[in-house]
C-alpha cells in the first residue's frame, strides 16, 4: 500500500480539536464523511483526498467499518472504526477474539503527507451490533488524546518522542499505542457529560453536561468545578505506563 501518491500534477494550524469545527456526516449508504474547515481534504470511502492528490488512510487488521470522522482543523483527521475479529466463547485459552472499537489520528507533517500520529484502543468490548460512535474526540500536538463515549471520559498523555508512523503494512490491533511504549499516563473519569474541548497548551479539559461544565489538568492529574480550586483525581481512576 503506498501511503501517499500524487495522481496528477495539481495551512499548517495548531493542533487543537473542538467538535464544532467539524463537517462530518452520514452519506444515504452509510459511509462516513467529513470535509477540513478549508473545504481543501475531504475523507470518504476510506480515502484522503485533495484535488488531484490522494492519501490513503492506514489498512487496520479485522477492520470492519468506520464509525467516526472529524476535521478539528485543516491539518489533522479524527476516525474512529469498530473492528470484527471472530469471538470464540470456550477454548484452552478462554474467550478468543471480540468486536473493539479504535481511535486514528492522522496529521499533515511538514512535507504534506499525512502521518499515523495516534492509534489507540477505546471501547475494548462491543456489545453486538454496537458502534463505537464517540460523542467527542480531542487531540493535542503535544500528545494528548482524550475522548467521550457514553458518559464516559479517557485521556492518554503521551511521552516523546511522538508516534509519525507512515506504514507500508496493515496496522495490527496490538500496535496500539499502549503498548509501544508511548503513554506516560492515562485517566479515566465516569458519568463525565457529552461535549469536550482542549485549551491551546494540552493541558486543560473541558467537558459539559447540561450546561455545567468541569475541567481536567491531564498534566497534574487534578479537577475542577470552577477552574480556580482543584482537587486530586483519585489514584484508582489514573494508570501511569
Amino acid at each position: 500500500m503506498k501511503w501517499f501518491s500524487r495522481i496528477r500534477a495539481s495551512d499548517r494550524a495548531h493542533g487543537i480539536a473542538a467538535a464544532a469545527q467539524a463537517s462530518v456526516e452520514r452519506d444515504e449508504c452509510c459511509e462516513i464523511t467529513a470535509k477540513s474547515p478549508d473545504g481543501r481534504w475531504e475523507f470518504a470511502d476510506g480515502v484522503l483526498r485533495s484535488g488531484t492528490l490522494r492519501a490513503a488512510v492506514p489498512e487496520v487488521d479485522w477492520f470492519e467499518r468506520w464509525t467516526y470522522a472529524m476535521f478539528p482543523t485543516s491539518d489533522i483527521l479524527i476516525l474512529a472504526l469498530n473492528t470484527g475479529q471472530p469471538y470464540e466463547r470456550s477454548g484452552p485459552e478462554g474467550s478468543v477474539g471480540n468486536p473493539q472499537g479504535f481511535l486514528i489520528v492522522l496529521e499533515l507533517d511538514d512535507r504534506r503527507h499525512w502521518v499515523l500520529a495516534a492509534f489507540e484502543l477505546a471501547l475494548d468490548w462491543c456489545k453486538h451490533n454496537e458502534e463505537f460512535v464517540p460523542d467527542a474526540v480531542v487531540w493535542h500536538r503535544r500528545g494528548v488524546l482524550a475522548w467521550l463515549y457514553k458518559g464516559e471520559l479517557n485521556w492518554h498523555v503521551r511521552r516523546q518522542p511522538q508516534r509519525r508512523d507512515a506504514p507500508d503494512e496493515p496496522i495490527y490491533l496490538l500496535d496500539i499505542d499502549s503498548n509501544q511504549g508511548l503513554i506516560a499516563h492515562s485517566g479515566v473519569m465516569y458519568q463525565s457529560g457529552d461535549t469536550m474541548t482542549i485549551d491551546d497548551t494540552g493541558r486543560i479539559l473541558t467537558f459539559c453536561h447540561a450546561g455545567d461544565a468541569h475541567l481536567v489538568d491531564v498534566d497534574l492529574n487534578t479537577e475542577s468545578s470552577d477552574g480556580r480550586t482543584w482537587e486530586p483525581i483519585p489514584e484508582g481512576l489514573i494508570v501511569r505506563h
